[in-house]
């Protein structure tokens, strides 16, 4: 209740007053909030599984495993930072995950799936469950807002734009204003990782290559619009070896 004011009120009252101490760890332990606070959308964090030659999945759109057990256990301990992880409803047919943490303690995000034409089938992890709440996103002729006779699910309007794709500011403000959601994992296909990065939304990009090499398959980049004197433009932050995988960290360019 003290409105910003909370510095001055302590040095009136004769209280030694230090601010800027371990700044760049609070921000990052607190980067949903204050995305949210300036913003009023939730940070997102898009993470790539990439082969050596830059696919996703193979033309099947198989995915595993591109990435070891290492780098899988690293997956948990993200989920695990975020409020929620999202994928779209493709990945739910192919893959069928649980979206949970389990490899390392933590809390399970809430599971968000882009579900536009009700694909997703009634026996999927997602919906079955009950260690985690499920919100799937379906075009407003399947979005009644009830929760598909699961307590654990509530089913809200997908918005698009008028060329019918992803509107990414919509989703994540529904998110927020929905389920107080704060921090986004995305964990989803070519479709959703490609829309996304074009959309401009990404604030943290997390780019896992394994030690394989397929020659064809999904690239999660294609829809991309970017030119080299338009590009969306990321800084590197951390680069290390997991395993026998290279993990890359970006942050959105904001300069």
């Amino acid at each position: 209740r003290v409105d910003g004011k909370g510095i001055r009120l302590l040095a009136e009252n004769g209280i030694d007053v230090s601010v800027g101490v371990l700044e760049e760890k609070a921000r990052a332990l607190n980067r949903g909030f204050i995305r949210v606070m300036q913003s009023g959308i939730p940070w997102v964090t898009l993470k790539l599984a990439m082969t050596m030659d830059g696919f996703i999945a193979d033309t099947q759109g198989k995915s595993q495993w591109i990435t070891g057990d290492a780098s899988r256990k690293r997956v948990h301990r993200w989920r695990s930072d975020h409020n929620a992880v999202l994928v779209g409803s493709g990945t739910v047919l192919v893959d069928d995950p649980k979206l949970t943490v389990r490899t390392v303690p933590g809390k399970n995000p809430t599971r968000v799936v882009l579900d536009p034409e009700g694909a997703v089938p009634s026996e999927a992890h997602v919906l079955q469950s009950s260690e985690a709440e499920t919100v799937l996103l379906r075009a407003s002729h399947l979005s009644n807002g009830d929760n598909d006779r699961n307590t654990n699910v509530d089913i809200f309007y997908l918005p698009t734009n008028q060329s019918g794709e992803y509107d990414w500011q919509e989703i994540l403000t529904t998110l927020y204003e929905k389920k107080g959601v704060l921090s986004v994992f995305i964990e989803g296909g070519a479709e959703i990782s490609s829309s996304l990065l074009d959309s401009g939304y990404v604030d943290e990009l997390i780019l896992m290559t394994g030690s394989k090499i397929i020659g064809q398959g999904l690239s999660p980049f294609h829809r991309i619009t970017a030119s080299m004197d338009t590009p969306h433009k990321f800084e590197l932050t951390s680069l290390e070896q997991v395993g026998n995988d290279i993990c890359a960290r970006y942050r959105q360019d904001e300069g």
